[in-house]
């Protein structure tokens, strides 16, 4: 169940991603392409507690490596995402005026 809900999240997630033009120079295109991830992971995350159940889900000290990391690793990558859109990391640079100047 978890991987046939989890290949429709990921169709989910390339319908998006066609829609949006992943090769910019344009920071806020870079910031909705990675809100989009992140509502990935999240939708990532909610399936896992779908076929794992809420019981399973929330018992983390019976969780095997692959709940670990596929959880564990979605929560990291979304935080992540997250953080860089709010400038945590620093603001994401406009490539296009870098690439006008060349010219």
């Amino acid at each position: 169940t978890v991987l046939v809900l989890q290949f429709g999240n990921v169709l989910l997630l390339l319908a998006a991603l066609a829609v949006l033009c992943c090769f910019t120079a344009h920071p806020e295109i870079s910031r909705r392409y990675l809100m989009i991830v992140a509502i990935a992971d999240l939708g990532h995350i909610y399936i896992c507690y779908v076929g794992m159940g809420s019981r399973q889900f929330l018992d983390y000290a019976n969780y095997n490596d692959m709940a670990w990391r596929s959880i564990g690793g979605s929560a990291f990558l979304f935080v992540n995402r997250v953080l860089t859109v709010l400038g945590t990391f620093g603001q994401i640079k406009n490539q296009a005026s870098k690439n006008l100047k060349r010219v």
